[in-house]
């Protein structure tokens, strides 16, 4: 078993992931995040939370040793204003990430719009309640089809 883990963690070492955590809450889905975090860094991985400045998460995070990124300026989701979150861009091409994980769908299609060529980064969606909107208008399908995995955490949400 040790084996197993051991090459794990050694394909794991020197990747970069990405945690996006909008959120000033502390709540399940803000505890969710944090332990990815924590078990992503165990694994071997370099972890960055993508958060806002003095959030509960943020000060979670620093606790347990997450290295943090903060967002600035407001959270910008409408598609017109998508231009507006460039340094997420910059950030996520600086730090070389390879994996991406969002926990909120308003922000995972501006990184999807911005990582759409980038195949080699893989983008995680956990959606951790129900969708109140229909993601099926015509901008929306090729940003979609970037998403590699969807991970939700019951069975009655799969509709």
């Amino acid at each position: 078993m040790n084996i197993g883990k051991e090459k794990f963690s050694q394909e794991l070492a020197n990747r970069n992931f990405l945690f996006i955590g909008l959120s000033d809450r502390w709540g399940t889905k803000e505890r969710n995040i944090l332990r990815d975090c924590i078990m992503a860094k165990r694994a071997g991985a370099n972890v960055y939370l993508y958060c806002q400045r003095d959030s509960f998460l943020s000060k979670k995070a620093k606790q347990n040793g997450v290295e943090l990124v903060f967002h600035k300026g407001k959270f910008y989701t409408k598609l017109v204003q998508w231009y507006k979150l460039r340094a997420l861009k910059k950030l996520i091409n600086d730090l070389k990430i390879d994996l991406i994980h969002c926990y909120n769908i308003k922000i995972l299609w501006p990184i999807a719009f911005f990582i759409r060529r980038k195949h080699k980064i893989s983008l995680i969606l956990t959606q951790g309640n129900e969708v109140q909107k229909f993601y099926r208008n015509f901008y929306y399908r090729p940003l979609s089809s970037r998403i590699d995995q969807v991970l939700l955490p019951m069975q009655e949400m799969v509709e």
